[in-house]
């Protein structure tokens, strides 16, 4: 369902959102969504959610290198798990 937080978003990307939240577990409560994505740790809940294990660390620490290894493991179980390399973003594209 797609909820009152979402009514920014339509189509494919609210559909997108309700997915990760389902998969993960996680809700982005009222957050933009780079800033919900950009420490990482959603991005590899959601490919553990896919494959237990794809990731195998997921750091929880405030510091920009640290977050920026989430969205490098994430990319890299993405790629295992058969998402073209086009299809995929570059760690700075989500950072920075």
């Amino acid at each position: 369902p797609i909820t009152p937080i979402m009514s920014a978003f339509t189509g494919e990307s609210a559909e997108v959102i309700a997915w990760v939240e389902r998969k993960t577990g996680e809700r982005r409560s009222g957050q933009d969504l780079g800033p919900w994505l950009k420490n990482g740790e959603v991005l590899c809940a959601l490919a553990n959610s896919i494959q237990a294990g794809a990731v195998q660390n997921v750091n929880h620490s405030p510091m920009p290198f640290k977050q920026m290894e989430n969205i490098s493991a994430f990319l890299k179980a993405a790629r295992k798990l058969g998402v073209r390399d086009g299809d995929c973003f570059e760690t700075a594209d989500l950072y920075d």
